[in-house]
């Protein structure tokens, strides 16, 4: 494997987009993933036609409209894009990074120039939050304990208990990442709650199944969009970093590497995500205007604007 990834080309991630997550009850799937991907796209200073594969990632579409296939077309077909191979990816909670994975891989081993990732769900159902809790469910793992009555949630914190009294975690060690996410959050303009939370606030909550707290969950009924574009190293030339200088639209300020040949990885905007390597730092170029966006933290001018097709010099040469 390691002799695989060392052939790979380098791979960036060159635009990023993001719907915010909460509820729209008028939205519909296409909807949420038209902004992510044009906010992306604008954001990588492209012409979209340059993009030849999409990886959309959604596992609960299915669920609520019994549409199990053809994902992929249902979720870009708002976006205008067309003319390039689009794949579904399912994979529970892990379904995004999974789209991520596909595309960098996909970019990197030359078969692609340029990909496109998307997650995507619509989970919100007003007046009825129980449909939403019951296709989370159906992301989880079916045991003995399940198929007698125990709900997933409980199962989980049994899991967590055992995990406890083996490795010598605690209680507030999962507050700790509550807090940590909560303060995240409250800088990010584009996610569900924007509250910071204390570790004591987290521990005194309504409790849930011990050792986990109301907090420390995640809530079920939530719709949102995230969307990137990876391409080659090469790709990202010098000559499209100038024109979208020029045009002073904030485009192709960042780069993300994401693999490349030098095996030397560092800590990353994106933590812990593995994408053929470990990525690695942000490449940042001359200071962002205010109302733009970074890898690290989405910061949206507006997600809900109209997409927009750019004027923009090709980024490599078909």
């Amino acid at each position: 494997m390691r002799q695989v990834l060392s052939r790979m080309d380098e791979v960036v991630v060159i635009g990023v987009g993001m719907h915010r997550f909460g509820r729209f009850a008028d939205k519909r799937l296409g909807d949420l993933a038209r902004d992510a991907v044009w906010l992306a796209i604008e954001d990588a200073g492209i012409d979209p036609r340059l993009l030849d594969i999409a990886y959309v990632a959604n596992c609960y579409h299915g669920f609520f409209t019994g549409q199990c296939d053809a994902i992929a077309p249902v979720a870009l077909g708002y976006t205008g894009l067309s003319g390039l191979a689009m794949c579904h990816v399912s994979g529970g909670t892990g379904a995004a990074t999974l789209a991520f994975h596909d595309a960098v891989l996909a970019v990197g081993s030359g078969l692609y120039r340029m990909a496109l990732a998307v997650g995507v769900e619509k989970q919100y159902v007003p007046g009825d939050p129980v449909r939403s809790i019951a296709a989370i469910n159906t992301s989880l793992e079916h045991v003995v304990a399940t198929d007698m009555g125990m709900t997933p949630l409980a199962e989980l914190a049994m899991g967590l208990r055992r995990l406890m009294q083996e490795r010598g975690w605690t209680r507030k060690d999962f507050a700790h990442i509550t807090a940590k996410n909560r303060q995240h959050a409250a800088n990010n303009p584009l996610a569900e709650i924007q509250q910071a939370i204390s570790v004591e606030e987290i521990l005194a909550a309504r409790e849930v199944a011990w050792p986990l707290t109301r907090p420390m969950c995640a809530s079920a009924a939530v719709d949102g969009a995230a969307a990137a574009i990876v391409c080659t190293r090469h790709c990202a030339t010098p000559d499209r970093r100038r024109a979208a200088a020029r045009r002073g639209d904030g485009a192709w300020q960042h780069a993300l590497r994401v693999t490349g040949r030098s095996g030397q990885t560092q800590r990353s905007a994106l933590h812990g995500c593995r994408a053929g390597r470990v990525c690695v730092g942000l490449r940042a170029g001359r200071r962002r205007p205010a109302g733009s966006r970074t890898a690290a933290g989405p910061r949206c001018g507006g997600a809900g604007r109209n997409a927009r097709l750019l004027r923009a010099r090709p980024v490599c040469a078909r």
